[in-house]
This record gives C-alpha cells, structure tokens and sequence, in this order.
C-alpha cells in the first residue's frame, strides 16, 4: 500500500459549513459543521446506526456504524470522470476502461473557461478480453459517479488481423488533428535502451511490458491533478535516419475537477496542470519544445500515440515527454519506419440495448501507482451521490437511441446500466486474430458545484453545437415528441433521503 498521504484541497480543513446527518435507533438528526466538534445528543442509544457527511464540495460519505471518538475524513475518490465499461472475458465481467472523457461539458479548465468537447472515441477491447456468451458480445456500460452520461451511437467494430501484428487505435483527449481514427499496426515493437524521471531513476524495467505496474516521474503532488512539473526521458538509441517515428505509450491520469481548476487560476503562486509536450535535444545538447501539446491518455488506462517523424532535429534520439499532469505510465514503446499490415474492419450487428438500475461496483486501491479496481460482481445498490436534477431515460429498452448520431440520447445517471449486445462475426483464416473497437459518440457532465449546469442533466447537448451550454434555440435534442416518450425519469430524492431507513445490509454486516 502506498503509504503517502497528500493534502485535500478540496475540502477546508475542520470541514466547516459540510452537513453531518446520523441516524440512532430510528431518530434522524443533521447538524451544520460550524466549529472541530460536532455533537449529537444520543439519548438512551448505545451506538449509532449510520453516519452521513455531505462535504462542502457536495460529495456525501455514508459510514455505516461508526465507532465513537474516531475521525472522520473526506476520502481522495473520483466523484466524476466518465462512464465505465465492462466486458465479459470467458469467465466474468472485467472492468475494461472508462468512457466519454475527450467530450466533458460544463467543465471549467479556470474560471470562465471550459473544456472543448469532442463527442466521438473509438477505444481498444483486446480480443481476449471480450468473448461470446450464448452467442453474442455483450458490454455493460455503468455510470457509478456523481455526473450525466450522454450516450447518442454506440457501435463495435471487429478488427482483425495477421497473428504476428498488434493494432491500437489512438485513445488520446485531444483534437481530431492529433486524435483522429486510425488503426495503428505494430510488428517489430522497439524498447527505448533507456528511460528515466527527472531524478535519474531507472524506469525501463516498469515500462517494457504492459503488466500492470506503473512507474510515475512526478515527485510532488500539489493537489488532486496537479504536480512539480516532471518528464519521462527516453532514449531510443541510434537510429538509422528514419522517416516515421511513432511512440507508444500506455498509461492513466488522475485529474482535477473543476473546482480544483478554479481554486488552481485564483491562486498566484499556481499555474494550471500542463498537458504533455515533447522536447527534443537541440545541436547544442540543450532541450527544446518540438511538440507543444501531444494529447494524453484520458482516465484509466489507456494507449496514445505520438507521432515524432518531424521531431528530431539532430541524431540524438531522445525525447521528453513534459507535464504537471498526475500521470502513471505503464508500458513504453515505439516503431520506425512500419509498414501498414493488413486488417479487415467490419461493424458487427447491433442487437439491443436496454437501460436499468444496477448499483455500485466495490472498488479497491492499486498497491502501486495504477488505478483504482472494481469488481462488478460486488456490487451495492444503496444510493451514493445526491441526486441531479433533469430528465434521465427512462428503463428498458432504449436500442434505437444509440443505433445512429440523431441529437437522441440515452440519458445515464449514478447507479445506471446500460446492457449493449452485438452480434458475433464469422470465423477468420488460419493465421488471424481480432480484436475490437468500441465507437461512442456521446457526452459526460459531472455534478461538481462550479460545473456549469452540473446540477442538471438540462440543457442536453447536440452534436452541432458551438459550445455548451448551447445558445441555439430549439435545441434538436429537446424535441417534444422524443422527451415525451423516452426522457420522463427523474432521479428519485427521496430515495436518497431514506438511505437511513434502508441501507444495504451486507455494507452493514462489514462494518461491525
């Protein structure tokens, strides 16, 4: 377990102004925090049935049968980021990646200005990683966190290909001109012969193999997101004057949110978490900025290119890869001068999608520097977050909603699921494999106070849209006839109210 303990920044210190609610043999009572102590008079009650604070970020944080005289703190979880996918793997369903994190709408990168948004993705389902069951592919597609999801199309794409060739699509937050579709083929992986964070650690041995330990080049982390600038060094050793370099690198963000983003402009003595960039030694050994903004891998794990054929300038072949983002990487490697290896793509037959309240997957930390894990067969139905306001969609089936790009979602809020199901293709020669891609086009907004509009689904966003919130007026996606029908549900407030009354039992029995 990393025992490293980082200061919140999210919430003050002796949580003044959050909202503490208990409930003790069947009486409810909520103080405001005003001072360190806050005290409950219990009467006749031995102990304390469930324990609720509402932070002042507006996350709440159920504990349920709380011992006395114990602290109280605010845990460093995601409240929002994206959806989640699940595959089922032979055996399971596995957690896979999220989704939707190059569109984010209403997120401030400082105060006043919001992220762009680009509404499509097309992200890597290893072949392994997602097989029949009763003869067709299923994905289940969860909103486990405080925000909106907005699924417009869904498909999945096989890909297959010679045995001796990897492919990877470019999972990279970034505009099309870097991010755009394309299906990279690898067959002779190189390994840099050296590669080091700016203390001149040696990560090479984290970083040959995509397995699962992480090696991260930052030292300090300010606040959730945000580190002293840091950079991975790579040498690639000599190179025989190339025409195409392209550098792979597998890794996982942890981000701000938007108030973090807002507190980080206001403060002088902080400058916003910078994207990666490329520098390249110049003649005179001394580095310089080729690349301004590369893209980065968004959310948990994933595979980004980096196109350096007009990056070099001299025959020196290292690079640094420059940020203050909280990143982990996982596997680094590049290719020179490949050709393109065959693949055959075919769109596999959508055959249903159906919407439905599932729950909260149990999550566990990475003992390293990896992500978080959630097991999708430990799961809690309790609610979890305070409720948006707005119309979500409305359970059962919701296929036509995510067939085509119309500006009609499917509306997904905490605790949803989404079951897609597809079709199976046919057998491949001797020789091939496939993997897959999955095409979302689609949106996220998360709940956070300082998001613009975060405390609605409304207004909903469309795909012609110049900025968010739209000003154009009608909104195609607020049509009468497709709100009336499918829009109709709204999260339930009293359900979340009532968690006192009934909480799930088996969160009970591992607290005592």
């Amino acid at each position: 377990k990393n025992p490293e303990q980082f200061p919140s920044q999210r919430v003050n210190m002796h949580a003044f102004g959050s909202t503490v609610e208990i409930l003790a043999t069947g009486h409810y009572q909520a103080r405001v925090v005003s001072r360190p102590l806050t005290h409950f008079g219990l009467g006749q009650s031995d102990y304390v049935d469930a324990l609720r604070v509402i932070w002042t970020d507006g996350v709440p944080q159920n504990v349920l049968r709380p011992q006395s005289r114990i602290p109280i703190l605010a845990q460093q979880d995601l409240k929002g980021s994206c959806p989640y996918v699940y595959t089922w793997n032979g055996e399971r369903y596995q957690f896979l990646t999220d989704l939707l994190w190059a569109s984010p709408i209403g997120l401030q990168l400082s105060e006043g200005v919001l992220a762009p948004a680009r509404e499509w993705e097309y992200l890597k389902i290893p072949g392994d990683r997602l097989q029949p069951v009763e003869g067709e592919y299923r994905l289940q597609v969860t909103e486990e966190l405080w925000e909106a999801a907005y699924f417009e199309q869904i498909k999945l794409l096989e890909v297959a290909h010679p045995t001796d060739v990897s492919v990877f699509s470019n999972e990279k937050v970034g505009p099309a001109a870097i991010a755009g579709y394309y299906i990279h083929t690898v067959r002779d992986p190189r390994v840099p012969v050296a590669a080091q964070d700016p203390e001149g650690h040696d990560l090479l041995p984290l970083l040959r193999e995509r397995d699962g330990r992480y090696a991260r080049t930052w030292q300090r982390r300010i606040t959730q997101g945000l580190t002293d600038e840091h950079f991975l060094e790579l040498d690639l050793g000599p190179l025989a004057a190339p025409r195409r370099v392209r550098l792979f690198l597998t890794g996982w963000v942890f981000p701000t949110d938007t108030s973090l983003n807002i507190a980080i402009s206001q403060n002088p003595d902080l400058a916003a978490p910078r994207p990666p960039a490329v520098f390249v030694p110049d003649s005179e050994g001394e580095w310089i900025e080729a690349i301004p903004y590369a893209g980065f891998p968004g959310g948990k794990t994933k595979t980004i290119v980096i196109d350096l054929s007009q990056a070099f300038i001299t025959d020196d072949y290292r690079v640094r890869i420059v940020s203050s983002m909280q990143f982990a990487w996982d596997q680094v490697f590049f290719t020179v001068d490949e050709t393109p290896a065959e693949t055959r793509v075919r769109e596999l037959q959508l055959r249903g999608a159906n919407l439905h309240y599932r729950g909260f997957s149990a999550k566990s930390d990475d003992p390293g520097f990896g992500p978080e894990r959630f097991d999708y067969d430990d799961v809690t139905t309790a609610p979890r977050w305070a409720p948006m306001d707005g119309r979500f969609t409305r359970y059962g089936e919701v296929t036509e909603l995510v067939v085509e790009a119309d500006d009609r979602h499917v509306v997904m809020g905490a605790g949803d699921e989404m079951t897609v199901r597809f079709g199976v293709g046919d057998d491949l020669p001797a020789g091939w494999t496939r993997d897959f891609l999955l095409y979302n086009v689609g949106w996220d907004k998360d709940a956070d106070l300082n998001t613009v509009t975060g405390q609605s689904t409304e207004p909903y966003p469309f795909s012609t849209m110049k900025a968010y919130p739209p000003q154009t007026w009608p909104n195609p996606a607020h049509d009468p006839e497709y709100i009336e029908q499918f829009q109709t549900r709204r999260h339930n407030r009293s359900r979340f109210r009532r968690f006192f009354e009934r909480f799930d039992r088996r969160q009970q029995g591992k607290s005592k």
